[in-house]
């Protein structure tokens, strides 16, 4: 079991980067826009759902993600972020993943009854590269951190929630 206590705020996590990822996870957030579809779900959450994100300030995938965890939370108080650093938690994420790759984001009602987990990537992206040669790999991997797949981060994590 997670103990939820022990995360930091998303602030907080803020806070404690450099200013370079300062810049970088900014620039992400600002590049995130929800769909319609997406927004209207989020804004009509009535129970409380409780976010568990693994992640570290240098990784450029949790900085694709993470943010999206933070807009989420804006849009709805219902929304209860908590970071946790990799270093300590390995054992919690192999319980979850099977392995340690971050970011991990598990989802969980108020309850903390498990509703979901986003490993590292979205599924569909991974799948993607599953057959790639390396050349595309890293072109997919290069989109997936500048936004370019934005809206598969977003459709697999409303997908956990909704």
């Amino acid at each position: 079991m997670i103990d939820l206590s022990k995360g930091i705020s998303y602030e907080k996590y803020f806070e404690e980067a450099s200013e370079e990822q300062k810049a970088k996870i900014k620039a992400s957030y600002d590049n995130i826009k929800f769909s319609s579809n997406s927004l209207n779900i989020l804004k009509n959450l009535k129970n409380t759902i409780n976010i568990a994100a693994f992640s570290e300030h240098f990784c450029p995938d949790c900085t694709a993600t993470l943010p999206f965890m933070k807009k989420m939370q804006e849009i709805n108080s219902n929304i209860k972020l908590y970071i946790f650093g990799v270093d300590g938690n390995e054992e919690t994420i192999k319980s979850y993943t099977g392995e340690v790759k971050i970011p991990t984001v598990i989802f969980f009602t108020e309850g903390m009854k498990l509703l979901g987990v986003y490993n590292e990537r979205p599924k569909v992206l991974n799948e993607k590269m599953k057959n790639a040669d390396n050349d595309l790999k890293l072109k997919l991997i290069n989109d997936y951190r500048n936004g370019k797949y934005n809206n598969l981060i977003e459709d697999e994590i409303i997908g956990m929630i909704e």
